[in-house]
């Protein structure tokens, strides 16, 4: 997202322009924008945290970058924001031209596996992702714990699996399973609890 704010006196910022990917991340019109003031756009909660940035950005005359959350009638938005300021010929800065790079699914990403983590400290259980194709191991960080190792103490392989972890009863069924699904056969997803 791109956006251009004209330098007014007395700290005050108006959007000059804004890229169409601003409007979209936002749910604002071009309209509830453009020719608008700093304080006209950005939610209350934000407004300071914008105002002291640009006006750092001003001063040190440089690129200043801060994460922000605000509040826009498409949602809460988390943004990576970046701001240049430009000068004139008397060295007064007459625009800032900002960038906004969406954060909001990685940090929603991030939330929920750290909330999947807290729920399996707190429940004592984790989980194991095994890619058939890369024959690649994954677990949780509970997962080792629950096991007794620290955390990548050891390479969850599937040989390590096999002999260390699961139950002899078991191993047979995990075997026709991943057959089965190397040779394509159609299954439903395979659980099994150690």
């Amino acid at each position: 997202m791109i956006f251009n704010r004209y330098v007014l006196p007395n700290d005050k910022f108006r959007f000059v322009s804004v890229n169409k990917a601003f409007l979209k991340s936002t749910g604002l019109t071009e309209k509830q924008v453009v020719g608008k003031t700093t304080a006209e756009v950005i939610p209350d909660s934000s407004h300071s945290l914008v105002i002291n940035s640009y006006k750092k950005s001003i001063q040190d005359k440089q690129v200043v970058t801060w994460v922000e959350r605000s509040n826009y009638p498409s949602g809460e938005r988390i943004g990576v924001v970046s701001i240049a300021p430009v000068f004139d010929a008397n060295e007064q800065c007459i625009h800032l031209i900002g960038s906004v790079k969406d954060i909001t699914a990685e940090e929603r990403l991030k939330e929920r596996e750290a909330e999947l983590r807290r729920s399996q400290r707190r429940s004592k259980s984790g989980t194991w992702e095994y890619h058939i194709r890369t024959s690649e191991n994954r677990w949780s960080h509970e997962l080792y714990t629950l096991y007794g190792y620290e955390h990548y103490e050891i390479e969850p392989t599937y040989e390590f699996i096999v002999n260390h972890i699961l139950h002899s009863d078991n191993k047979k069924i995990f075997d026709t399973v991943l057959s089965d699904i190397l040779e394509g056969n159609d299954i439903s997803e395979f659980c099994s609890e150690f």
